[in-house]
Formats: structure tokens, C-alpha cells, sequence
């Protein structure tokens, strides 16, 4: 799974260096508990040749990508389309599964995913037993968010998220909910296109079990 996140390449350690994704995190998460294995490829830590050697050797390469992401993420998908014409191409994130129409009119993506645990790893298994997809597919939902295993923090490395907005440090991120009852405009309507209007919490002990 690749993070084309646009400040990438050859920064300086901090926030911006370092955060973890934690939509790719859970899916690769899932994909693991399931017996798949996932690379991740963090374009931060990178130049655009350590991508391009890097990306050829996949069947299957996966984008999640923000809105200010998407430059970035265009040219990526250019590069693996040249690199290994065969390759799989899939796109998710917030962008993508706000406005998939933009990401399906690019010629470079095979495939637009939504929610992606459950549906990345069918796409995935179905690739392997050749079988079809549709070009979008509708993320499939975990109601019960204790299903989803713990992300593998190891492949990220440490959150250099020291001296954030007076936040005493060390510290780290997690996901504990999708979807949000409430309409802030920073949020909404893309969190409840997203996710749908019901919103799951993950239990308390749970997160408690994280740390």
C-alpha cells in the first residue's frame, strides 16, 4: 500500500514525516489477520527513483489519498502504469470515496474502493483467483470496530509528534470511531458519505489494549 502524501520526499523528521496513516494501518491490519501479507511504501521517506525501483515488483499497488494528495498521487499511478503495464491499480481514502467520478476518469486506475478492510482484501483474493470487479466498489462496513486488529506500529516507526499544539509528549494517534453524529462543515457531509450516519465507537477496553 503506498501513502503519496504531497510533502513526500526527503523531509526532516516531524508531524508531518511521521503521523500514521491509520486508514492503510487498519487495512493492512485486516489484510494480515486474514493471512495476507501487505507491504506499505511511504513516499515521505523517499525520492521519486527509490519509488520508481521499488514499484515495478508489485501485482497490485494500493492509494490512499487526501484531497491535496492527489497531484502527487496522479503521478505515482503514471510512473507504476509505466514501470509494469500489467500492475492493479487502487485508489481509497477520503478523495477517492467523496468523489470517486474524478479518480474512475483517470485512465491509470483500475479499480475506486470505499471503506476498505473487508473490500480491499475481497478484491485482492478475487485478483488472485481471476476473478472480476467492478471499477467501483462500495466499501463494505465493519459494524462492530473490535474486529478490526491492532495496527502493526513497528512498520511505521515512532510518531514525531512532539510539542503538537502544547500537547505534553510522548504521545501517539489512534482511530477510535467512524462516522460522527455531529455536522462540523471540516467534517461533513464527507465523514457520513464515507462511513454512512451511524457512528461506531470502538469499546474502551479495546483502546485501552492498544497502548
Amino acid at each position: 500500500m503506498v501513502l503519496p502524501v504531497n510533502n513526500s520526499f526527503m523531509r526532516k523528521a516531524g508531524m508531518d514525516n511521521t503521523w500514521i496513516n491509520h486508514g492503510i494501518a487498519s487495512i493492512m491490519a485486516y489484510c494480515s489477520k486474514h493471512g495476507m501479507d501487505v507491504d506499505l511504501i511511504d513516499m515521505r521517506k523517499m525520492s521519486w527513483e527509490e519509488y520508481e525501483s521499488l514499484i515495478g515488483n508489485y501485482d497490485v499497488v494500493s492509494y490512499s489519498v487526501l484531497s491535496n494528495d492527489i497531484f502527487k498521487t496522479f503521478k505515482a499511478l503514471e510512473i507504476a502504469k509505466n514501470k509494469n503495464s500489467s500492475i492493479i491499480t487502487v485508489v481509497g481514502g477520503v478523495d477517492p470515496s467523496s468523489e470517486p467520478d474524478k479518480y474512475l476518469a483517470n485512465s491509470f486506475i483500475d479499480h475506486v474502493v470505499g471503506e476498505g478492510e473487508i473490500s480491499f482484501y475481497k478484491l485482492v483474493r478475487n485478483i488472485e483467483d481471476g476473478k472480476p470487479n467492478e471499477r467501483l466498489i462500495q466499501g463494505e462496513k465493519i459494524e462492530n470496530l473490535d474486529e478490526i486488529p491492532f495496527i502493526d506500529r513497528e512498520k511505521w516507526g515512532e510518531e514525531e509528534l512532539y510539542n503538537f499544539r502544547g500537547i505534553e509528549a510522548p504521545f501517539s494517534t489512534i482511530i477510535s470511531s467512524r462516522s460522527c453524529k455531529f455536522n462540523c462543515k471540516f467534517c461533513q457531509p464527507g465523514s457520513k458519505r464515507i462511513f454512512g450516519y451511524k457512528e461506531r465507537i470502538r469499546s474502551l477496553k479495546m483502546l485501552l489494549r492498544n497502548f
